[in-house]
Parts: structure tokens; sequence; C-alpha cells
């Protein structure tokens, strides 16, 4: 029973770990996409915004203004098929890239 056991044990830590590889990779993956759609929405450089979720992003990229974020809106929207309403709208979820993630993530689940 103890090799039973311990079996189950491994294969529990085993599913955690890998269930949080998981979680990382995804929120990489989203972040990655991110860049890529606000890259693509400014016009900026691909690189011009660093992969750091404390990346500024809102103040900090001229070629961000009020048309710009409807069109990273639509972008995201399109891409994830989510659906973002007015008043979810704030300068908190463009302050930064890990912000903006962390938006696109909540919208996901």
């Amino acid at each position: 029973m103890v090799l039973f056991g311990g079996l189950i044990a491994a294969i529990s830590i085993s599913f955690s770990h890998t269930t949080h590889s998981t979680v990382i990779k995804r929120v990489m993956d989203i972040q990655s996409d991110v860049i890529a759609i606000l890259q693509s929405n400014l016009g900026v450089p691909v690189g011009a915004i660093m992969p750091h979720p404390d990346t500024p992003v809102l103040g900090a990229i001229p070629e961000m203004d009020s048309m710009s974020v409807i069109g990273i809106l639509a972008s995201l929207e399109e891409q994830y098929g989510i659906t973002v309403d007015d008043d979810e709208i704030s300068a908190d979820v463009f302050a930064t890239v890990g912000s903006l993630t962390t938006f696109v993530e909540s919208k996901l689940k």
C-alpha cells in the first residue's frame, strides 16, 4: 500500500507541476499576443515593447491614443473571441503590458 500511496503522491506532484507550467506558458503566450497586438496597432517596430509585465503602455508610448485603444480592443476581441464592454475599460487596464494581459486572462475565464 505504501508503494501505491507513493505513486499517487508522485502523480499528484507531477500533475501539479505540469498544471503550473501550463498556466505559466498560457500567460506568456497571452502576453506575447498582447505585445504583438500593441505593436501592430500602434505601428511601432517589433521589439519596441519589452516583454515584461511591468513595461508601461499608457503614457509611455506616444502613439497610444483613444483611437488606438479601440483598435487594440477590437484586435483582442477578434484574437480571443471575447467581448469587452465600455464600462470595463479604464486607464488601469492599459497601464502596463501585465495589466492588459491580466485583463485578457480575466475575460477568458
